[in-house]
């Protein structure tokens, strides 16, 4: 019996070709199906691990670096929640996911454990309900903020809906 698999997102499938002869299906669409997953997901990929290196090297009118601080992954955590890219809450998979973009040498590495930390008050909610008026300290909660509308106008451009 010939096998072969396909990844489809997150899933492997596999296809039995001679079971699928033998009752007649045609496998043909889910091949393409998955290619053109595969492609959309690396098309993701290049794109979130674009932005995120914007991100990271965006500056201030002094020409200091806005991304410092480990806590400030969670901008890019909630933008990436709130488009249902990764899950809410599961801090381990972000990190896991940011690993496998292969993104190389970053400015600031990404702590798990300081994003659990962060998810409380008005961060808990979508980004676009953060309310600066609910932050315990609002230059931390302005770099923050300014982090993930950059997060999320790059990715807008580089992924349009």
């Amino acid at each position: 019996m010939n096998t072969t698999f396909e990844k489809i997102g997150r899933i492997t499938v596999q296809f039995f070709s001679d079971l699928m002869e033998q009752i007649n299906c045609q496998p043909a669409s889910q091949p393409d199906i998955a290619r053109s997953q595969s492609s959309t997901n690396t098309n993701m990929k290049d794109a979130i691990r674009e932005a995120i290196l914007y991100v990271q090297h965006l500056t201030d009118n002094k020409g200091r670096y806005l991304f410092t601080q480990k806590n400030q992954w969670f901008g890019i955590y909630r933008i990436l929640v709130d488009k249902k890219i990764v899950k809410n809450q599961a801090y381990r998979d972000f990190g896991m996911f940011i690993d496998n973009l292969q993104i190389g040498e970053l400015r600031v590495n990404l702590n798990a454990r300081e994003l659990s930390k962060c998810n409380k008050g008005t961060l808990s909610n979508k980004f676009e309900a953060w309310d600066l008026s609910q932050a315990t300290s609002s230059i931390q909660f302005e770099k923050l903020h300014k982090i993930a509308v950059e997060f999320k106008t790059k990715l807008e451009e580089l992924l349009p809906e």
